[in-house]
């Protein structure tokens, strides 16, 4: 038993000298990997300076790059993307209908290829609540959700091929402060802007029982201080849609 202890604490000991020895660790390996990491670093610095606010979102206080980042980034190194293929599920569980997308594809960068999946659901807190309350199936934009699972994939290879990876203070270092922070973990802000084809499902709502676009202008001007449509806020949204699916006394 002595002797395995013994025989145990040398060779713990040799270690380091064995992996130099062995040529694990030479200077000229550590000045390639030095290289390597100042160059990766180089690489994110110069990727954020190509960016502003308004590529990015924030999720639980992690910077995630937004379609027009990914497009930015990619063409700044010369990154491509190929044969994207989209996929759609609709899936059912305790809580309702939902609808899945992934979206998988490859990436090139110096003829190095590699694939990836990305994924979305209108589940997502962002686009699929408000006030942290699922929506319903039919107010979701699905265009957007499907759009969000091939800005997912793209953002998988740019991590994945140019080793990117982003925290809040590398952005704050370059003065990028996203306006559009989404928390999951509180249930999904619920904020920004309707899109076109929530624009365009209110009309439709509103036309099913006779409602003017001009009736609809002036009841959001009157009722919210909206100038426009597009100036709905996805918070008040399906409030608005109920008002506009009910048939007023004048209407009968």
């Amino acid at each position: 038993m002595a002797e395995e202890t013994e025989l145990e604490t040398v060779e713990t000991e040799d270690v380091k000298p064995m992996i130099v020895s062995q040529g694990l660790l030479t200077e000229d390996v550590i000045k390639k990997a030095e290289l390597q990491v100042n160059g990766l670093n180089k690489i994110k610095e110069i990727s954020l300076k190509i960016t502003n606010k308004s590529d990015w979102v924030v999720m639980n206080g992690k910077p995630c790059l937004g379609n027009s980042g990914c497009m930015k980034i990619s063409n700044l190194w010369g990154v491509s993307f190929h044969k994207p293929v989209i996929k759609e599920e609709k899936r059912t569980d305790d809580r309702g209908e939902y609808i899945t997308f992934t979206c998988e594809g490859e990436g090139e960068f110096r003829g190095r290829v590699i694939n990836d999946i990305g994924t979305s659901s209108t589940r997502d807190k962002l686009l699929g609540t408000v006030g942290g309350n699922l929506k319903e199936l039919s107010a979701v934009d699905l265009p957007s959700i499907k759009k969000m699972s091939v800005t997912n994939w793209q953002s998988r290879i740019l991590k994945k091929i140019l080793g990117l990876s982003f925290e809040m203070g590398d952005l704050q270092a370059k003065g990028i402060e996203p306006s559009n922070n989404v928390n999951h973990a509180g249930g999904g802000a619920g904020g920004g802007k309707v899109s076109q084809p929530q624009i365009n499902r209110l009309l439709a709502i509103g036309k099913s029982v006779r409602k003017s676009v001009d009736q609809i202008d002036a009841y959001i001007k009157t009722k919210y201080g909206y100038e426009s449509k597009s100036d709905i806020e996805r918070s008040k949204y399906e409030e608005i849609c109920k008002w506009a699916s009910e048939v007023s006394d004048e209407q009968h």
